[in-house]
């Protein structure tokens, strides 16, 4: 059976051309625009060539698009510009081949095609859930995972409560990191997190509706887990022993306030689960339920019994919850159960 190629180009004659000439043993399905792509990518291509200037947009926002919403398609550019090629690679794309230089198509076709066996058979899976429960009609938590590569992309925000646009600052975290799209590689070091909310906590407290917010960024790598925070949410890595990533943060000024201080932290590999909550979790739910949940079986239904653990005897919260749960596939955890109800809270890992 013919792979399945989404051609995202606007050049109705060059398109065309090119899959007449160059793409003839693949399937191809030309789309010209960014909703007629994401409309298209309803149903699994095998690869997507895309160009940077589209009729509504540019192409390296449908990249990074896909890439964090945890699509590893290969992709590959074809703009005749370079700046439009880089900017299509920054959002996560795998390789490049201008259109001036097209009859190369096929060489980097089976380039990828061979880099990506090798990355498939030694890479890192990971299980992830996510969920923001608020406990009255209208709710200041935010929360995200993006799955990048091999890599797992974090972000949790708790809008501070008692005054106007904590849901607007925590929302403007979101936004920060999901404009990094794939640009991951030079924030594996705690200080470019740090950095990242120092200029994330100037634009809030420029922006006029936004209030003040609680922030934890984590890059869930292979070999290691780094980040850093603000505020009183928190990141845990529960397993032979519990390690508080988020223990030395300055909970206030947070973000928002033109003078938070946000301290990074890392660890080495994830072995456990990482669990990342705001305060709603944390200080309603005994640190023994909470290991004994997330060193439990990884299911759909992790996240909302972490949540759970938190609820009233009336069903309500008594406050909002966010909360990010992500352990690595055939990572061992259930043998700990028993084990972290005896070790108590605090330090940067207990025995």
């Amino acid at each position: 059976m013919s792979r399945r190629v989404l051609l995202v180009e606007n050049h109705a004659i060059f398109a065309a051309t090119v899959s007449r000439t160059f793409l003839g043993e693949f399937c191809v399905t030309t789309v010209a625009s960014l909703e007629q792509a994401r409309q298209a990518l309803a149903t699994p291509f095998d690869l997507l060539l895309v160009d940077y200037d589209l009729d509504d947009g540019k192409g390296d926002a449908l990249v990074r698009e896909l890439r964090l919403a945890g699509s590893r398609v290969p992709i590959i550019a074809i703009s005749s510009h370079t700046a439009g090629n880089e900017a299509i690679l920054a959002a996560g794309a795998d390789g490049v081949c201008p259109k001036t230089e097209f009859q190369n198509i096929g060489r980097v076709i089976s380039s990828l095609d061979a880099t990506s066996g090798a990355t498939e058979a030694s890479r890192t899976e990971w299980q992830t859930a996510v969920l923001v429960e608020a406990a009255g009609a209208a709710g200041q938590d935010r929360a995200m995972v993006a799955l990048i590569g091999d890599s797992v992309l974090i972000a949790l925000a708790d809008g501070a409560g008692g005054r106007a646009g904590g849901a607007e600052a925590a929302d403007m975290v979101l936004e920060m990191v999901k404009g990094l799209g794939a640009r991951t590689d030079d924030l594996a070091r705690p200080d470019r997190w740090e950095d990242a909310l120092r200029r994330l906590d100037a634009d809030i407290c420029r922006a006029p509706a936004a209030g003040e917010t609680t922030a934890v960024l984590i890059l869930v790598q292979p070999d290691g887990v780094v980040g850093a925070s603000v505020g009183d949410s928190e990141a845990w890595v529960v397993g032979d022993v519990r390690r508080i990533l988020t223990q030395h943060q300055v909970r206030k000024p947070m973000l928002g306030s033109g003078q938070a201080r946000p301290v990074g932290f890392e660890c080495g590999r994830l072995e456990g689960t990482l669990v990342v909550g705001s305060d709603g979790l944390f200080k309603y739910a005994s640190a023994a339920r909470i290991g004994e949940v997330a060193c439990g079986p990884f299911d759909g239904e992790i996240a909302a019994q972490l949540v759970g653990l938190a609820r009233l005897r009336s069903g309500g919260l008594p406050d909002d919850i966010a909360v990010v749960v992500c352990r690595g596939v055939g990572v061992a955890t259930g043998h700990e159960r028993s084990r972290f109800s005896r070790r108590p809270r605090g330090g940067q890992s207990k025995s």
